[in-house]
This record gives structure tokens, sequence and C-alpha cells, in this order.
């Protein structure tokens, strides 16, 4: 039986990225963190294989993956400027955006949720 907290398919992972400070163009070897929702595992695979096969750089980016985990509050590093994209949920977005936060959802990587929902 699935849970009525889950929203519909393709909604629950997303990927958020603070409009101030950031910026669209890519430059020679721009710098972005980006944060993972939870510690590294299969579903992150194509961010680790991207920068382990040199791809990231190939475009001029120098990206650092950084794990989340248990007590990670992703969304407080985006607008603290110490992760320039993270991976979160659907409804941690809409509740920031409701306060005011200057998030945006960039992608929406899985057709439905791999937890379940």
């Amino acid at each position: 039986m699935k849970s009525r907290a889950c929203l519909p398919r393709g909604f629950r992972w997303l990927g958020l990225m603070a409009l101030g400070g950031v910026s669209l163009a890519v430059q020679a070897e721009e710098k972005i963190v980006l944060l993972t929702s939870w510690y590294a595992q299969a579903e992150q695979g194509g961010y680790y294989q991207a920068q382990a096969t040199g791809l990231y750089k190939k475009y001029g980016l120098d990206v650092e993956i950084r794990s989340g985990g248990p007590q990670v509050n992703g969304m407080q590093l985006l607008l603290s400027k110490r992760a320039d994209v993270i991976i979160g949920y659907d409804l941690q977005l809409l509740e920031g955006i409701q306060r005011g936060f200057q998030a945006k959802a960039i992608a929406a990587p899985f057709q439905y949720d791999p937890q379940g929902c």
C-alpha cells in the first residue's frame, strides 16, 4: 500500500540550485560542490562515473562531490553557499520556496521514487 505522503511519480528526487551567486554559464574549470542526499549509492553512480572518467573536466567543471547523510541538511548548506547543487526532495524544495528561499529545481532524474513511494 502506498503512503498518502508520496506525491506522483517523477517528483520525488530533484536537483536543486540556488539562483543567487551560481552562474549558469560554464567557465573554464568552474568549481562546483555537489551535495548528495545520502551516502554514495547506486542511484548516484552517474555523478561519480562522470567525475572518474573526466566528463566534468571535459566541459570545464571542477566538481567536488560530498555525501549527505541522516544529519546533513542539504537545503541549509545550499542557502549558506557551502554547496552549489544538492540532491533533495520535492517537499523540501516546495517548503523552501514557500518560505522565500531562492532555490530552483533543475532535474527530476527518476520517473519513480527509488524508495517505493
